[in-house]
């Protein structure tokens, strides 16, 4: 309802209008899990583009799959999305497959390129980078963050919420999360 609210005050309707969505919390975890089943089941024209969560972030600008995205609910973090699923320009990051060469950290991404999937292993820099920045760094409607540690948009980093030009990476924020903004960056 909070987000059906937000989306009635910026224009949308949630019930027939298209409108973008990020995330954080995976579709396993109760709270992001139960958002995202009545997104697809009420919002039949929802464009989810990402989903950060403890098993990786997940990014597609045309959209997730809303079927393989629907089949993860309460049963599987994002890194059980089908990569053939993703649309042009999308990756996936896994935080759990990992290996070492010499001292490094590598980590698995899979990106969807115009005619198939590229697999490669990116540093833990890189990987580091994308896994904090993913919620910060593209346009939405509306960002639901409905998992992760309590402050974790902070005085430090608030400031990414808006990007080169001062204009909000996203329109508004429905706050699933506990405390997932600190109090002073709010």
């Amino acid at each position: 309802k909070f987000v059906e609210r937000a989306l009635k005050e910026l224009g949308i309707d949630a019930r027939s209008d298209q409108f973008t969505v990020k995330l954080t919390g995976g579709p396993n975890g109760d709270v992001a899990g139960n958002e995202i089943r009545l997104l697809l089941a009420h919002c039949p024209s929802v464009r989810i583009t990402s989903i950060t969560d403890a098993s990786g972030v997940i990014y597609d600008p045309a959209g997730l799959d809303k079927q393989e995205l629907g089949s993860l609910i309460h049963a599987h973090d994002i890194e059980g999305f089908s990569p053939d699923r993703l649309n042009e320009g999308g990756f996936i990051l896994y935080a759990r497959e990992q290996k070492k060469e010499g001292l490094v950290d590598l980590f698995k991404k899979v990106t969807r390129d115009k005619q198939s999937l590229r697999e490669e292993w990116v540093s833990s820099d890189e990987f580091h980078a994308r896994f904090e920045n993913l919620m910060f760094s593209h346009h939405t409607d509306i960002f639901i963050p409905c998992g992760g540690r309590p402050e974790t948009i902070h005085m430090g980093n608030w400031r990414k919420l808006f990007d080169e030009r001062g204009n909000p990476t996203t329109r508004a924020i429905v706050e699933g999360a506990n405390s997932f903004i600190a109090p002073q960056a709010r």
